[in-house]
C-alpha cells in the first residue's frame, strides 16, 4: 500500500522529526511503500533558521547580538542546524518540496491512505499551524486517518466549531492524549477517538540503537537537561538543583541566551546535536531532566533515570506519566514539597505496553481497506 504522511517533519526540533522517523520506519515495516509529504512552510522555515541570518531588520540585530556576545556558539550552531537538514534529506522518505496549501492542491497526490500525525499538528497556537495538516488537499477519494495527533497541552481552549468543519471526512481518528479526545468526542466533533502512543514508542530500544550507535559522545558521567525553544531560567534553576545534589555537570544542548555560564557554573554547553545526537546524550546520560515531552519518552525507552520539570501542568506529560505509572518523576514547579531524588523502578504499569498493543492494531485495522 502506498501511504502518505503529513506532519511536523520539518520542524528543527528533536521530537518532530524523530516522531516522524518513527511512523514512516514502523508502517515500512509492515510492507508499505510510505512517503512523507515534504510540506514546508514559509512560517515554519523562519522559527527554524540558520544562526546568522541578515534577511529582516530583527534577524539583522539578533545576528549581531549573536556575533558579538557568543561569537563562539556560532560555529556549533551551524552544525547542529546542519546535522537537522542532513536528517531531514538522509532518514526520511520525503517528496518534492511544497511552502504553501496551493502547491499542495496544485500537486494533485496520489495514495492509497493519507495519514496526518503525530505531533502538535492540530494545536492552532503553533506558529507553524496550517490547514494542511487536515489533508485538505487531497482528492476526497483517497481516505484518510489520524494517528497520535496532538491538539497541544490545553485542548479545552480551541474553537470547536473550527474542528467540525476540518475532520468530517476522516475515516478513522487516534489522539496522543486523553484531553484531545476528550475534546473531540464531549463537543461532538468525532465520536469513537482512540488514545495511542506517540509513534516514537511503537518502535523498541533495539530499534533506537542501530540510529544511534555504541560510541557515546560525552564519555564522562553527566546529567542531561534539555527543554524546548531555548533555555527556561526556572526550569534550568531546577536542573541546577539537582545536579548540585548529584555533584553532577549539566550537559544543555544550547547554552546562547543564557545570562552568563558564570551564573550557571555546571552547565556546559554542547550545541552541535542534531536528532540523533539528541538520543544519543539521553541514553548515555547518568540522568535526564527538562520540560520536553519527548524527552521523557525517550528516558522510558532507555531506561534512564529522569525527572519532567513542570510536567504536572502539561496533560502531555500527565498522561504519559500516569500511562506508564511514572507519576513520581514529574518535577513540580507549583508544589516544590513533592520533589525528592529517588531511585527510577522504571515503568511500573501494564497501561502503557497495553496501549501500545492498542496503537499497533488501530493502525493494522485502518491500513486494510
Amino acid at each position: 500500500m502506498k501511504i502518505g504522511i503529513i506532519t511536523f517533519h520539518a520542524s528543527f526540533n528533536y521530537g518532530s522529526m524523530l516522531q516522524a522517523y518513527a511512523l514512516q520506519t514502523f508502517l515500512e515495516s509492515m510492507g508499505n511503500d510510505v512517503e512523507i509529504i515534504n510540506f514546508r512552510s514559509q512560517q515554519q522555515k523562519n522559527m527554524y533558521p540558520k544562526p546568522l541570518r541578515f534577511s529582516s531588520y530583527q534577524s539583522f540585530k539578533q545576528s549581531v547580538k549573536r556575533i558579538l556576545l557568543d561569537p563562539l556558539s556560532i560555529s556549533p550552531l551551524y552544525k547542529k542546524w546542519h546535522l537537522f537538514d542532513s536528517f531531514l534529506h538522509t532518514k526520511l522518505h520525503i517528496t518534492k518540496e511544497f511552502n504553501t496549501e496551493e502547491e499542495l492542491e496544485k500537486a494533485n497526490l496520489k495514495y492509497d491512505l493519507l495519514i496526518t500525525g503525530s505531533d502538535q499538528i492540530w494545536n492552532t497556537d503553533c506558529g507553524d499551524y496550517s490547514d494542511a495538516y487536515f489533508g485538505n488537499f487531497v482528492d476526497s477519494t483517497i481516505p484518510k486517518i489520524a494517528y497520535s495527533v496532538s491538539m497541544g497541552p490545553h485542548p479545552e481552549t480551541k474553537d470547536s466549531n473550527y474542528y467540525k468543519t476540518v475532520v468530517k471526512n476522516f475515516k478513522a481518528i487516534s489522539a496522543r492524549e486523553k484531553r484531545t479526545k476528550d475534546f473531540l468526542e464531549k463537543n461532538g466533533i468525532y465520536n469513537n477517538v482512540e488514545v495511542v502512543v506517540d509513534p516514537t514508542m511503537l518502535l523498541n530500544k533495539e530499534n533506537w540503537d542501530k540510529l544511534i550507535g555504541d560510541k557515546p559522545l560525552i564519555e564522562e558521567d553527566y546529567i542531561f537537561y534539555y527543554t524546548p525553544f531555548g533555555p527556561n531560567y526556572q526550569l534550568l534553576d531546577e536542573a541546577v538543583k539537582i545536579a548540585h545534589k548529584l555533584e553532577l555537570p549539566i550537559i544543555c544542548d544550547n547554552s546562547y541566551g543564557i545570562r552568563s555560564l558564570r551564573d550557571y557554573p555546571m552547565v556546559r554547553p554542547y550545541s552541535a546535536v542534531g536528532p540523533i545526537e539528541f538520543l544519543n546524550l539521553i541514553k548515555n546520560a547518568k540522568l535526564v531532566c527538562g520540560g520536553s515531552f519527548h524527552l521523557m519518552i525517550f528516558s522510558i525507552i532507555f531506561g534512564k533515570e529522569f525527572y519532567s520539570i513542570g510536567g504536572d501542568v502539561d496533560s502531555r506529560v500527565q498522561n504519559l506519566a500516569r500511562l506508564a505509572g511514572v507519576e513520581d518523576r514529574i518535577w513540580s514547579l507549583t508544589d516544590k514539597t513533592r520533589n525528592k531524588i529517588h531511585p527510577f523502578e522504571g515503568v511500573t504499569s501494564e497501561l502503557l505496553s497495553q496501549t501500545k498493543e492498542k496503537s499497533i492494531e488501530f493502525l493494522s485495522k485502518n491500513i486494510r481497506i
